[in-house]
């Protein structure tokens, strides 16, 4: 079985690493990005990409803190890049696995998170295999996690775990960061997921269950008849 969908993402650089410090290089060898855990702030949020973390930089800055989005800031730091490196008290947040992966369709740096965990692809079964294993790594260092779509609802938690008084949750658009020039390739649902690969699709499944999504029961009948599903072949530029 076949899934034909655009992939518009560029690999971008490699990831290096060393201790608590990573780097990104250019093709003459002139580093464009560091990270060191040891200079940034105490205010650290991963996940995966496109998982909403311009929105909460966002939301912490109207707050009153100096936060870099991917880089370090006086305050902290926020972005998926901190699953390269395990740094202490990071909170883990999520987004919904059909949202978050249909936005990975404009992803660009598939070369920063190759060398982190293993994906084979750039289309629908990397992006799948991308949420469910950088979701399973920030499982093994963070100390709090929270879903991006409920944060109002753990709005006092969240205030509380960065010291700060209670206040209401700041006004910032929850759609900052979007890219809807692609959304009519990708809105993928359950059914993509399971036609392109049923074993990972049940894993997704089962782990948005575990972080609090009560997604519906699915109706596996139509898949009683298809046998072993192939991998998807997922067309690239």
């Amino acid at each position: 079985m076949r899934i034909d969908i655009p992939v518009y993402m560029k690999t971008g650089p490699k990831l290096h690493r060393d201790g608590d410090t990573a780097c990104l290089k250019n093709i003459t060898g002139d580093v464009t990005w560091k990270y060191s855990g040891k200079e940034c702030g105490p205010i650290k949020i991963t996940g995966c990409a496109r998982s909403g973390t311009v929105y909460i930089v966002h939301v912490l800055r109207k707050l009153g803190y100096t936060i870099g989005h991917e880089e370090m800031g006086t305050d902290g730091s926020v972005g998926y890049h901190l699953a390269a490196l395990h740094p202490e008290n990071c909170f883990h947040q999520v987004r919904h696995p059909l949202k978050q992966i249909s936005s990975m369709m404009a992803h660009q740096s598939w070369g920063f998170m190759n060398d982190v965990v293993d994906i084979c692809g750039h289309g629908l079964l990397g992006c799948m295999q991308y949420w469910l294993k950088w979701n399973e790594l920030c499982e093994e260092f963070c100390i709090w996690r929270y879903q991006i779509e409920s944060l109002p609802n753990v709005w006092d938690e969240f205030l509380e775990r960065i010291g700060h008084t209670p206040c209401p949750l700041p006004d910032v658009p929850t759609n900052t960061n979007s890219h809807k020039k692609y959304r009519e390739f990708t809105e993928f649902d359950w059914n993509n997921l399971f036609e392109c690969d049923r074993q990972l699709a049940q894993l997704i499944y089962n782990k948005s269950n575990e972080y609090g999504y009560n997604v519906p029961e699915m109706d596996k009948a139509e898949y009683q008849n298809l046998g072993e599903l192939e991998t998807a072949q997922v067309a690239s530029m």
